[in-house]
């Protein structure tokens, strides 16, 4: 299944990417995570995060507003980042309470459970 995974990307003062992330969310989940700035980059195809390599199959710039950018990429992908932002020391300060718990409990999550959220 396919998700919009929204990056907060983008200088706040002027829009202009940053080469880092801060704040990720994904949307239709209101699951949202925030942690000190790690590197993020996009290419065609694929989107780097913290070194890591996550094929996408679209890319926006200035989702929402200038800050925020949005890569659509399978939940499988989504799952990783979201383990590998916790793993690293990133918090989840918003998400439905299974989920929320999951996530502060180590609970590894799934594809599925995020596919059964939506």
């Amino acid at each position: 299944m396919k998700m919009q995974l929204m990056l907060a990307v983008n200088d706040y003062r002027n829009g202009a990417h940053t080469g880092q992330v801060d704040q990720v969310e994904v949307d239709n989940l209101d699951l949202c995570l925030e942690g000190e700035p790690v590197s993020c980059s996009y290419t065609p195809g694929k989107l780097e995060i913290d070194g890591l390599l996550f094929d996408v199959v679209g890319y926006g710039n200035w989702a929402g507003n200038w800050c925020w950018d949005c890569a659509t990429l399978e939940s499988a992908h989504v799952a990783k980042i979201v383990n590998h932002l916790r793993s690293i020391g990133w918090s989840c300060t918003e998400a439905e309470t299974s989920l929320f718990d999951a996530y502060h409990t180590g609970e590894n999550i799934t594809a599925k459970m995020l596919e059964d959220l939506t």
